[in-house]
């Protein structure tokens, strides 16, 4: 099963397991795989080019940048995202 580039917490948890990493970027910068909007609470993979539905969060992966329209990073949980065991 692939991971998910756009999704929700339910739906991630669903088929992986789900760990809280961080509440805004730390001091090494943004950690974990996804980051959830804290305005429209989908999740955004951390890899490729791409944002969120209502346009908060944009991930360019190939600058190493994430950009928070609303300027709120603080308001940004990260999540991991892990294969289940069988």
């Amino acid at each position: 099963m692939k991971f998910p580039r756009n999704t929700t917490l339910d739906q991630l948890k669903e088929n992986f397991e789900v760990v809280f990493c961080s509440q805004g970027p730390t001091q090494r910068g943004w950690e974990g795989h996804y980051l959830e909007c804290p305005e429209c609470n989908e999740l955004v993979q951390r890899s490729g080019c791409q944002g969120c539905k209502c346009g908060n969060i944009f991930i360019d992966d190939g600058m190493f940048r994430v950009v928070v329209e609303n300027g709120e990073e603080e308001k940004v949980n990260t999540y991991y995202a892990y294969k289940k065991q069988q």
